[in-house]
């Protein structure tokens, strides 16, 4: 079995704008609100910190929070309160809240991307070689052919 090195990148994934006018979204300085629902909450702060951005304040839920409508709207007012000029969230979270919900500030989703560098091209190479002897199997699901 082929070894490939990766790591993970993190970076701003998408930002959900509010109707008040946006700032740039790079880091450099900018405080945020940061909260999040996983399993090792102080790594996305330090996450947060890592893509040049201020932590203004922050808040952290057991893993796999279901956000509930006073959870967001207590998230808004503690974020208000922080001085934060927005707020940041993991996709994950974000997958697990009412995107209706209506932020006073910019939301951040912030993710996480494998970069594989050099190792990059072979790894799609064994992807393909993979998935190419699945697809051609017979044993596979005609559905899957």
């Amino acid at each position: 079995m082929p070894r490939f090195r990766a790591a993970h990148r993190p970076l701003v994934r998408r930002m959900v704008r509010t109707a008040a006018p946006a700032e740039n979204t790079e880091g450099s300085g900018k405080a945020l609100f940061a909260f999040s629902g996983i399993a090792n909450n102080g790594d996305f702060i330090r996450t947060v910190g890592s893509l040049g951005f201020r932590v203004s304040g922050q808040a952290a839920f057991p893993d796999h929070h279901p956000y509930t409508p006073a959870d967001l709207s207590d998230l808004s007012a503690a974020a208000s309160a922080s001085g934060a000029g927005a707020v940041a969230t993991t996709e994950k979270d974000y997958a697990r809240m009412d995107r209706r919900f209506p932020w006073p500030l910019d939301l951040l989703i912030i993710g996480v991307e494998m970069d594989f560098g050099a190792d990059e091209p072979a790894f799609h190479r064994f992807l393909k070689s993979r998935m190419e002897g699945w697809y051609r199997n017979p044993e596979a699901p005609a559905s899957l052919r």
